[in-house]
């Protein structure tokens, strides 16, 4: 991400946009490249996220169920015994 943030503050710093557009010509590989790693970084945390916000929601899941089961029972015990 680092070489992204550096590469757009270029890019608004520039005092020539022809120097600038010969720079991107002339460095095109390295900055596709440097952007897909990025990209595939951000890809990856969010991939990190996905897994956590899976594991979170079956626990909350499993709560919802057991507390269900218990809550069952109680219910009807409950009912015969005023």
């Amino acid at each position: 991400m680092q070489f992204c943030f550096c590469f757009l503050r270029h890019t608004f710093d520039s005092p020539s946009f022809v120097s600038f557009s010969n720079f991107i010509y002339a460095h095109s590989d390295i900055i596709c490249s440097a952007f897909w790693e990025d990209l595939k970084g951000v890809a990856r945390e969010r991939q990190d996220q996905l897994m956590k916000a899976e594991e979170c929601h079956r626990c909350y899941q499993d709560l919802t169920d057991a507390l269900t089961l218990i809550q069952v029972p109680s219910a009807s015990t409950h009912h015969m015994y005023p």
